[in-house]
């Protein structure tokens, strides 16, 4: 467990609030952009955003990188990396603009929280559904995937109703 930082905290603070009023941010997102804060800062032990580099950006995306899901166990989904990464680089962006940040934070030190090409275009690919599976396996619009709503339709069971 990391211990807090004062600072670190108000700044937060700041930018959730910026998320919501200026940005129009739900609930659900700020979650999730806490949560991508959370996770730099167990990495860099709590240290104080003005100290930010560059090399801390890149040693984060490579721990990211061979990070495991508490959960499954597997490692982190290239959606979950994307996702961490895009939030983190959009507040140290926000950070580089304020005043007592501006001299300590370059804005293209935030372009280094990115993904490979390749690896954004894996984290941006559509798995498939339900839907496609039951068509497939069904038989139904000769194999191909059919709209959801008609997918679950046909996976309810029918109730009469006399008419």
């Amino acid at each position: 467990m990391t211990k807090h930082n004062a600072a670190n905290e108000r700044i937060k603070r700041d930018y959730f609030r910026y998320l919501v009023e200026a940005r129009g941010r739900d609930e659900a997102t700020i979650d999730g952009v806490a949560k991508s804060l959370a996770r730099f800062e167990e990495a860099t032990r709590g240290r104080d955003f003005k100290r930010f580099n560059r090399e801390m950006a890149v040693a984060f995306k490579a721990r990211l990188a061979q990070a495991h899901n508490a959960r499954t166990g597997e490692r982190l989904s290239k959606a979950t990396l994307l996702s961490t990464l895009r939030d983190l680089r959009a507040f140290f962006f926000w950070l580089a603009h304020l005043p007592g940040y501006k001299s300590h934070i370059r804005y293209d030190d935030a372009d280094y929280f990115n993904l490979s090409d390749k690896d954004v275009t894996i984290a941006r690919a559509r798995r498939t559904g339900l839907a496609s599976i039951s068509a497939g396996a069904s038989g139904s619009a000769g194999g191909l995937p059919i709209p959801r709503a008609a997918a679950r339709q046909q996976a309810l069971p029918q109730t009469h109703q006399p008419g």
